[in-house]
């Protein structure tokens, strides 16, 4: 499978969209996969002395899908209206009027310009036929905003798309041109049918959940990975 990514604009300095697995961020490579260093059993036998860098779930979805990163600086300050944005290039923020916004929940007090944010993309997203793409914010990331997630059709919908973002209200400076502001998973549109077993009926699944117990419990280290953890690729 193959996604591509087209630029709307001629610029050698636009940075060009990353697999995730190639931007990790700072904090996580600089931690430790053991509590102090060490690669061993816990002394009371109980639990693990793994730290989040060994979850293979918190890997995986720090590493799926593509990353778009910021084409300017922007730098965002208060003033006695609130917050101001400004930028070195391009036009990179632009804005939703807070009267499009009326009624989601809680934004009101997470905007003190009444208004929405935007950052421009300067890339145009194409999947292979019948794939759409989820924007979100990079997962993992310790980022001064949230982008409003949503899923884009890019099969069919040859055109940038764009990312309303909700800034954290404690924060000025500055977001460096580069910054990872988009994580792209792109999915198989399918039809899908909700199942609900009621316990009774459900030997087979209790049968498994003893089994997966058992094989967790048959090693200390890196249990889920060991035992049901399919690698990802995203090149």
């Amino acid at each position: 499978m193959k996604i591509t990514f087209f630029p709307t604009i001629i610029d050698p300095s636009l940075p060009e969209p990353k697999p995730a697995v190639k931007n990790l961020p700072e904090w996580y490579k600089s931690i430790p996969r053991y509590i102090e260093g060490e690669k061993k059993p816990p002394s009371d036998g109980i639990g693990t002395n793994a730290t989040i860098k060994a979850c293979m779930p918190v890997l995986d979805v720090m590493t799926s899908g593509y990353l778009i990163f910021s084409s300017a600086d922007v730098f965002i300050e208060k003033n006695e209206t609130g917050k101001f944005y400004s930028w070195a290039n391009y036009d990179l923020i632009t804005f939703h009027g807070q009267k499009q916004v009326t009624g989601y929940p809680k934004l009101q007090e997470k905007l003190e310009l009444g208004s929405v944010p935007k950052f421009t993309n300067h890339w145009i997203v194409q999947t292979p036929k019948g794939y759409s793409s989820l924007f979100i914010t990079p997962f993992h990331h310790d980022l001064p905003f949230t982008i409003l997630p949503a899923i884009v059709d890019t099969d069919t919908y040859f055109n940038a798309v764009n990312f309303p973002f909700l800034p954290d209200p404690n924060f000025e400076g500055l977001i460096p041109k580069g910054t990872p502001i988009a994580q792209v998973l792109p999915f198989c549109r399918e039809n899908w049918e909700m199942n609900i077993e009621k316990i009774e009926d459900s030997k087979t699944q209790q049968n498994n959940f003893t089994r997966v117990l058992r094989e967790l419990n048959t090693t200390f280290f890196d249990k889920y990975k060991k035992t049901h953890w399919k690698a990802k690729n995203y090149k």
